[in-house]
């Protein structure tokens, strides 16, 4: 049936419009479709995971670093203490 049949019963174009099937998309094709957008997101994932794997390494060197400053300045401190303790008994002798 095309479109003139309608219009011979006395339809409106806006009425064979209405009345024209919907077409259905094939179903192999949406599954396509969403492979393919699983595959984008899964790789903006990897992306991500690479980019969040960098900052925690670089965390990781930053809190090593802090550390070693740590260990620095405690034995700066204990031998300052020690210093300390040697002069206060030279001051009570």
């Amino acid at each position: 049936m095309n479109g003139s049949d309608f219009w011979h019963e006395g339809l409106a174009p806006e009425e064979i419009e209405e009345m024209k099937p919907v077409p259905v998309p094939d179903p192999i094709e949406m599954l396509g479709e969403q492979m393919v957008q699983r595959e984008l997101e899964a790789h903006e994932l990897r992306t991500q995971n690479e980019v969040l794997g960098n900052q925690i390494v670089e965390k990781d060197l930053q809190i090593l670093d802090l550390k070693a400053q740590n260990d620095t300045i405690s034995g700066n401190v204990t031998a300052l203490e020690l210093r300390l303790l040697e002069l206060e008994a030279k001051a009570d002798v």
